[in-house]
């Protein structure tokens, strides 16, 4: 019978996700300008290592190396990270930012930003250029600011009561013990550039994705696209 059947782990696939505006699909002419206001927000994430794993530190460096900006903020083509640069200096995008989620059995990585029609292509282009990069290039001087970056949040979370807490509550459920500062340094300073190269080559090289967007989503590029700016063509 059914109980007899054996059961396998559940796991994520590649799919596309759009929601488009109705005001946009029914009461605009197609090929007309949508006006000011109507934004457009793509979410690019890939399956990524489970909080108790070994690769869980490198895909939150990895996350790190992308970064986040904001229009308003004035960092821009200053900023320590490339994609921020991109973003900034070419206005692609009113806002973005690289998010790493763990749970016991999975993870997320990737990229949400907000946008419109006229640069979402170019800003989808930017990000999963600088997602796939890091699985050929991710200097030493990057990772050793993304190390520096996240000790100093790690130190700065412990003026709030709520962020003690939560962490103390994560790291009770997901490792059994409050995990000391010290031994969670030295697990940042154990990884290296190699060790970021490793994780992005076996969770965004040539991989499968989810890409979510809603708004107006009509020169959204497809799922192929996407999949096929998981590689770089190099000989």
């Amino acid at each position: 019978g059914m109980a007899d059947l054996p059961c396998r782990a559940c796991h994520a696939t590649a799919h596309t996700y759009k929601v488009e505006h109705e005001v946009h699909r029914w009461h605009m002419p197609r090929g007309k300008h949508i006006p000011a206001g109507h934004q457009y927000y793509p979410s690019l994430p890939c399956h990524q290592a489970l909080y108790t794993s070994q690769e869980a530190h490198p895909c939150m460096y990895a996350c790190t190396l992308a970064g986040g900006w904001d229009k308003n903020s004035p960092a821009g083509k200053h900023s320590s990270s490339s994609l921020t640069q991109t973003v900034a200096v070419d206005g692609l995008a009113d806002s973005y930012m690289a998010f790493n989620t763990n749970y016991h059995d999975t993870g997320l990585f990737g990229v949400y930003g907000v946008t419109d029609r006229d640069r979402c292509e170019d800003f989808a282009y930017t990000a999963m250029n600088e997602m796939t990069r890091m699985c050929y290039d991710a200097p030493e001087s990057e990772v050793a600011r993304a190390k520096n970056q996240m000790k100093a949040t790690l130190m700065f979370l412990q003026d709030s009561s709520h962020h003690v807490a939560e962490s103390i509550g994560r790291e009770l459920l997901v490792y059994g013990r409050r995990i000391p500062k010290a031994e969670l340094f030295a697990r940042i300073d154990a990884v290296d550039a190699a060790t970021i190269r490793q994780v992005a080559d076996r969770f965004i090289y040539d991989q499968d994705m989810a890409v979510a967007s809603v708004g107006d989503v009509q020169f959204m590029p497809d799922y192929n696209w996407f999949r096929r700016r998981s590689y770089w063509l190099r000989y």
